[in-house]
C-alpha cells in the first residue's frame, strides 16, 4: 500500500501548514502528530473528539474522512449543548 503524500503548503491534521520539501509522507505526518501534546479540556466529549483525531496516524487513509466527521459531530454536539444550557447551571 502506497503512503499518501502531503504536498508542501497542504494543511496538516493540526491546522498548520507543512513546510520544507515538496512532499511529506503519511509517516512523517504521524511523527509530527505524535510530537504534539494537549491538555484535557475537562469536557469528556471534547477530549473524546481530540482522541479520535489523534487516531489518524494508525488509521487507514480511507477512514480519515469518517474520523474527521465523527470528531466534528462530537464537537458540534458539545457546542449545541452549551448553547442550550442555562448559564445559572454552570455556577
Amino acid at each position: 500500500m502506497a503512503e499518501h503524500e502531503l504536498a508542501a503548503g497542504e494543511i496538516s491534521g493540526n491546522g498548520e501548514e507543512l513546510a520544507g520539501s515538496d512532499e511529506h509522507s503519511e509517516g512523517e505526518l504521524a511523527d509530527y502528530l505524535d510530537g504534539l501534546s494537549w491538555e484535557p479540556s475537562g469536557d469528556a466529549r471534547v477530549d473524546a473528539a481530540v482522541a479520535r483525531i489523534s487516531s489518524l496516524p494508525g488509521a487507514a487513509t480511507d477512514d480519515h474522512v469518517a474520523i474527521y466527521e465523527d470528531a466534528h459531530r462530537q464537537l458540534r454536539d458539545a457546542l449545541a449543548d452549551l448553547e442550550n444550557s442555562d448559564p445559572d447551571d454552570a455556577a
